[in-house]
């Protein structure tokens, strides 16, 4: 598997890029932009923090003065910028802009960045295998259980009182551990895929 320079100086470097839910990129390049926010008309730079809601990017950033706000809308690309939280607040609320659950981020927010040539293809690979190694962890200590209790000639004994185990829900207990990893994969995937706030 080959790398690209900029994949493999993200690797090594805290360097990254991911696209909004508008197709704008926001990333970091380590060259004292900090987090920055690129779009067609520009870029903004400095931001502290971020959230998606209803096609917009809101959020603050770093100003010379303090603390700025920002919204930008993805659909027609119009930032707003705000000197004070009150203005912010006051435009979001205008314009319907508060969600009732929100996703904040200050660092990149998929388990894969979508520039990256890997990018989904990795996340589905371990989403589909990741339960194959569980498992085979469970039946290695299955097989070293057993081969204990066959070298202290209670084997029989062990194995009926794991066959009554199954039988009263151990199951669902080995059905619910087979399928943790991939859940939990599934789980990070979606909210890096659909990273919007409610």
């Amino acid at each position: 598997m080959l790398l690209t320079v900029t994949e493999a100086r993200a690797f090594i470097d805290d360097i990254w890029q991911e696209y909004t839910p508008g197709k704008n990129i926001i990333g970091n390049n380590e060259d004292g932009r900090g987090n920055y926010l690129h779009y067609p008309y520009g870029e903004l730079q400095q931001l502290k923090e971020w959230y998606f809601y209803k096609a917009h990017v809101l959020g603050t950033l770093s100003t010379a003065t303090g603390t700025g706000y920002f919204i930008l809308n993805e659909t027609n690309n119009r930032l707003v910028v705000f000197d004070t939280k009150a203005g912010f607040e006051n435009y979001a609320k205008a314009n319907e802009l508060e969600p009732w659950l929100i996703r904040r981020y200050d660092y990149k927010w998929s388990l894969f960045p979508k520039e990256s040539s890997l990018n989904y293809t990795i996340g589905l690979f371990f989403l589909v295998c990741g339960s194959i190694p569980l498992l085979l962890f469970q039946l290695l200590v299955f097989g070293i259980v057993c081969i204990v209790m066959l070298l202290s000639g209670q084997l029989m004994s062990f194995l009926r009182s794991m066959y009554e185990l199954v039988l009263l829900g151990g199951k669902a207990l080995a059905w619910v551990s087979l399928y943790t990893v991939p859940v939990v994969m599934l789980v990070w995937y979606v909210k890096g895929a659909f990273p919007q706030s409610i």
